[in-house]
């Protein structure tokens, strides 16, 4: 069953048309959580207070993979996904829900059409710029900032307090603290060599 407990948020934003967003049994929406137009939130969907979802987000839909035989199949999730309190999504970002957990942390800033694949770990503070691709099982620490075109391989991890610039391609482990300018995979695969 829903917990929707933020409608009275529609009294204060006359001008969203609430009637175009589609929430799914068994989703939590926390008083002074804003979804704009053309969103859905699919089931077991967490979403603290203080949240803004801009237009045209999927939260919670099932992530595919592709069968020995070539064929497409959904993978069944348990899991739900949770987006802490203060962060923001803009219009066009995916969040796939997963076997375990997908979770967004506290005031994390997620930019438009990202796509979060299933059972990702985003920590608190973190920067997300326009058009990153994480592949599934990607944690990023906190006070981190992915730039602009990233693409994460699944499984990698990400330390606190890094700097990915814009259109890398991240294929390796990146420890705390870490800083590149923009990069190919060969500049990032040198660097973390070393």
């Amino acid at each position: 069953m829903n917990q929707i407990i933020w409608r009275s948020v529609w009294d204060d934003h006359p001008e969203y048309d609430y009637d175009k967003i589609h929430i799914a049994e068994n989703s939590i929406i926390s008083p002074g959580v804003i979804i704009h137009p053309g969103t859905v939130i699919y089931p077991n969907v967490i979403i603290e207070s203080g949240v803004t979802i801009g237009p045209n987000c999927t939260i919670g839909f099932q992530p595919f993979k592709k069968e020995h035989r070539g064929q497409i199949k959904h993978i069944d999730c348990d899991g739900t996904v949770i987006i802490r309190s203060g962060s923001y999504l803009h219009s066009g970002v995916n969040i796939d829900c997963g076997i375990n957990s997908t979770i967004i942390g506290h005031n994390t800033h997620i930019d438009s059409h990202v796509h979060i694949a299933h059972d990702c770990a985003i920590g608190d503070n973190v920067l997300i710029a326009a058009g990153t691709i994480f592949g599934g099982w990607v944690t990023i620490g906190d006070n981190t900032f992915i730039g602009l075109n990233t693409t994460i391989r699944n499984r990698i991890t990400i330390g606190h307090n890094c700097k990915i610039g814009m259109g890398s391609i991240i294929i390796k482990n990146i420890p705390d603290d870490f800083g590149s300018v923009p990069a190919t995979t060969q500049t990032l695969s040198r660097e973390l060599m070393k």
